[in-house]
């Protein structure tokens, strides 16, 4: 039975740690078991989980600028939405929603 793929073979001989993919819902229950750290800063990439680093006043200042850059681009066919300040390590910086902008009233 191989119990390591050739990449994790790979990595071992030349003294890096192995590498294990997760999913988002292995991600999520980590987060409820209390594995990750509440205040922690983490992004799921292609199954890997990476540290971030606390968002400081370069990256703040960026996001802002793309979220007026692509709204300046959209307006009237999309939205933008700053997600940064929410807090919560599951979201994205911001969000381009691309549907409908204008929703039936009921």
């Amino acid at each position: 039975m191989q119990l390591t793929t050739t990449m994790q073979r790979d990595a071992l001989h030349a003294g890096l740690p192995a590498r294990h993919a997760i999913t988002v819902d292995e991600y999520l229950r980590m987060g409820e078991a209390g594995i990750l750290a509440p205040d922690g800063r983490y992004e799921l990439i292609a199954g890997e989980l990476i540290d971030m680093p606390p968002i400081g006043p370069a990256h703040a200042s960026k996001t802002n600028r793309l979220v007026d850059l692509f709204t300046g681009a959209v307006r009237g066919r999309a939205s933008v939405t700053d997600l940064s300040r929410l807090g919560i390590a599951a979201l994205p910086d911001l969000v381009l929603d691309c549907r409908d902008l204008f929703y039936p009233t009921f």
